[in-house]
């Protein structure tokens, strides 16, 4: 038994403050071990077998004990800030990415047992998704544009100049109506369309010749 007794006084060694910042089932494990060991040793009817098995399971879970919990404190105030933004103000795909590492950090969170190697690189990936968020772009302008140009005669005008301008109205709308689309494109859709509107012509008026 002189193997255990070495290692069960080298636990004893161990302060509740080191133990504090080892994961929790490392301790727990650890604890259980440690009582484990000085049941056996107290008995004075151990078997070697018995002996062998406790020193075994004791000096694994000692070897553990460099299995510290990660700080979460950046974490928690990522998430925090995460949680008090609007999803109405941001692009759809960004959003939904970020809701994505969103769920893994409080999953992280939750578990008691999560490594500092685990926090720090879901820390690293929802800061990450954090600062890929892109707001709505403003499309008023574009909005407008379009309900001025659906509003066109189209009999009005020539053939040629309309069958273009339908077109780049119809990639407008479609970037209009897209909750995914940047502002770039919000912008050149609106230039692309008064572009095409300048380049209408109407049909010559004979009456007025």
């Amino acid at each position: 038994t002189k193997h255990l007794e070495i290692a069960v006084e080298m636990a004893k060694k161990i302060t509740d403050a080191e133990l504090d910042k080892v994961a929790p089932a490392v301790v727990k494990e650890f604890k259980e071990a440690l009582a484990e060991a000085e049941e056996l040793l107290a008995s004075g009817t151990a078997t070697q077998a018995q002996v062998d098995k406790s020193f075994d399971r004791l000096s694994k879970v000692m070897q553990m004990l460099s299995f510290e919990k990660g700080d979460k404190a950046e974490l928690q105030a990522l998430v925090d800030k995460i949680e008090a933004l609007d999803s109405k103000e941001y692009i759809a795909n960004t959003w939904d990415s970020l809701q994505k590492q969103l769920e893994v950090a409080k999953g992280v969170l939750a578990n008691e047992n999560a490594m500092e190697k685990e926090v720090s690189e879901t820390y690293d990936s929802l800061m990450k998704a954090f600062l890929e968020l892109r707001l709505k772009p403003s499309k008023e302008k574009l909005e407008e544009l379009i309900k001025k140009a659906e509003g066109l005669d189209s009999s009005k005008y020539t053939k040629a100049t309309w069958n273009e301008f339908e077109v780049v109205l119809s990639e407008a709308v479609a970037v209009y109506n897209d909750e995914n689309a940047m502002q770039e494109e919000v912008n050149n859709a609106h230039k692309e369309l008064v572009t095409a509107f300048l380049n209408l012509r109407l049909i010559p008026d004979k009456s007025l010749l």
